[in-house]
């Protein structure tokens, strides 16, 4: 399988605070409700945050079609409390470990104030199969769609 360095990036504007919006991605009450593509679920006692730089994060996705586990975990190398989060992230499939010595991708979240909401910019770059950019990033577009549904409620 060739690989490379990927890149996605998603913007979206959302009705809601800057520290609204660090709160869904910092809590992990808040974390499980969104962090899933639509039609997806992130069972609570799967999602851990520890939103401090060293700290750590993880993070599974149910896929509902066919009961398969998307894990996702990492820990935070930069948190600017309520504007910016850099994290590390790598993916297992499954109930086996994830290796932490293999690829992973840099996750940079950034949150403007923008008028009486938020602009926020997801940025994640890391070694992807060739080809796999758009699919990514369609994906990371439905989790956005999951953060606004959580954001409105």
């Amino acid at each position: 399988m060739d690989v490379r360095v990927e890149s996605i990036c998603v913007r979206r504007e959302f009705a809601a605070s800057p520290e609204e919006v660090w709160q869904a991605f910092t809590d992990a009450d808040a974390l499980s409700a969104w962090y899933h593509p639509v039609g997806f679920s992130t069972p609570r006692d799967r999602v851990h945050v520890d939103a401090v730089v060293g700290g750590r994060w993880a993070a599974a996705v149910v896929v509902p079609m066919d009961g398969s586990l998307h894990r996702f975990q990492g820990a935070y190398r930069r948190v600017e409390q309520p504007h910016v989060l850099e994290y590390s992230m790598y993916y297992g499939a499954g109930e086996a470990p994830i290796d932490e010595d293999g690829p992973s991708h840099t996750v940079v979240v950034v949150i403007e104030a923008n008028g009486g909401g938020s602009r926020v910019t997801y940025l994640e770059y890391g070694l992807l199969p060739v080809g796999q950019s758009a699919l990514a990033q369609q994906g990371m577009k439905s989790y956005f769609d999951s953060l606004g549904a959580y954001l409105s409620r």
